[in-house]
């Protein structure tokens, strides 16, 4: 075993070095080691900028466990407590485990909807400190994005940036909140800053290579300067990417008592930009849903179709909905929306999802070498996942389901 990790930590080491030819530091903070100093003293400086930015972020992190179902609440109140508590009892729950980002001072959580969509009971732990039970305000299926409310909660509001901060190659660290007392932390390198994640037609996600562990999802993407740029949304199947192309594996491992271990940067997750997080999480905050237009069609992906003018292909139409009333068919093609003259699938996907509910869209089609004007009755979008997504899997919940948590409502009575 000591052999392994001496041979680990020579690969790190050999790494570090060959990133460090440029005179750009490594994690853009001061008192690192220079490139001409000994491989040993190279990885001690490495360690410590990636162990210092982890715990710098890990403020703003909250553990998220949700049971699936209620069990049986009885309220009770401690010795020599004034405030009632909650105890959960019952039998066995399945739930899920992951993380939060706070957003404020008074509790409230960015998260996935994969994490607390149908949850029976939310609750939130920052660090070490109390339970605390969440309330969900909103989720949106469709970007993967939930926020929720949780009073009481003890956080430090996280520091966010910007997508636009990292490209291509740029160290981050995902910050995790599990165990509570030392949380399992990972880094890597953004593989692509920019592309449409296959299911999400409407967010262009960032890919990294970062290891994700039990616990990541919801999880907070740190960029070199401690500004969280995305957030964790999934992981994706090494083996059915296609775009990684040439490009070799970067840097990756995890954080783990105060120490780094290296591996393989053979892992793929993406995440939502924090920009397009606060844009959803600004809507649920607001109205508890994101409305979307709808047409009730399905396109071709990819470039412009056969024929003269372009355009894109449509493929099926729904019964019953918007495209069916107004008489499109499968087989036509639609060559502009409200005026903007479309080039593939995806363009009418951002088009149609901008449009706001019960707006009148002109759409020109082509059918049978004949351009045609029709006005389209937007619908509402449903709220659901994008095409071949799945639901974070739960997991049984050890022991009897039994927990004692702070509740805002049982301090009310």
């Amino acid at each position: 075993m000591t052999v392994q990790v001496r041979g680990l930590r020579r690969l790190m080491a050999l790494l570090v070095l060959l990133s460090l030819v440029a005179p750009a530091l490594l994690f853009g903070g001061a008192g690192l080691a220079r490139a001409d100093e000994p491989p040993g003293s190279i990885l001690d400086a490495f360690e410590r900028e990636v162990l210092l930015l982890t715990r710098r972020s890990e403020s703003c992190v909250v553990n998220v466990e949700v049971r699936l179902t209620t069990p049986t609440v009885k309220t009770h109140r401690s010795p020599g407590s004034s405030a009632p508590s909650v105890v959960m009892e019952g039998s066995p729950v399945k739930r899920r485990i992951g993380s939060g980002i706070a957003l404020d001072g008074a509790g409230t959580i960015l998260t996935t909807a994969s994490l607390v969509d149908r949850a029976g009971t939310i609750l939130v732990q920052a660090g070490s400190g109390r339970v605390v039970e969440a309330r969900l305000i909103g989720l949106d299926r469709r970007t993967n994005v939930a926020v929720l409310s949780a009073p009481g909660i003890k956080t430090s509001p996280a520091n966010l940036g910007e997508s636009s901060l990292v490209t291509p190659g740029s160290r981050v660290v995902v910050v995790g909140s599990r165990p509570a007392d030392k949380p399992l932390s990972s880094f890597g390198c953004i593989e692509l800053d920019r592309g449409l994640i296959w299911g999400y037609s409407e967010v262009e996600m960032l890919q990294l290579n970062a290891p994700v562990y039990r616990g990541h999802i919801g999880a907070p993407v740190v960029n070199s300067e401690g500004r969280v740029v995305a957030m964790i949304c999934g992981t994706l199947d090494a083996g059915s990417i296609t775009n990684r192309g040439e490009m070799t594996p970067g840097l990756a491992g995890y954080i783990y008592e105060n120490r780094i271990i290296p591996r393989p940067g053979t892992d793929v997750s993406f995440a939502i930009p924090i920009e397009k997080a606060q844009e959803i999480a600004a809507e649920l905050l607001q109205h508890g849903r994101v409305d979307r237009g709808f047409m009730g069609l399905r396109v071709r992906r990819g470039e412009s179709q056969a024929g003269p003018r372009g355009g894109v292909a449509v493929e099926s139409v729904l019964p019953g909905g918007p495209a069916d009333r107004i008489g499109i068919k499968a087989g036509d093609t639609i060559l502009d929306y409200a005026g903007q003259k479309v080039r593939v699938g995806d363009d009418v996907t951002f088009l149609v999802m901008a449009t706001r509910p019960g707006s009148l869209i002109p759409v020109t089609i082509e059918r049978g070498g004949r351009a045609m004007t029709i006005e389209i009755p937007i619908g509402l979008a449903p709220n659901q996942y994008p095409s071949g997504t799945t639901v974070l899997a739960p997991e049984a919940l050890p022991g009897n389901g039994s927990a004692v948590v702070d509740s805002p409502s049982a301090r009310r009575n």
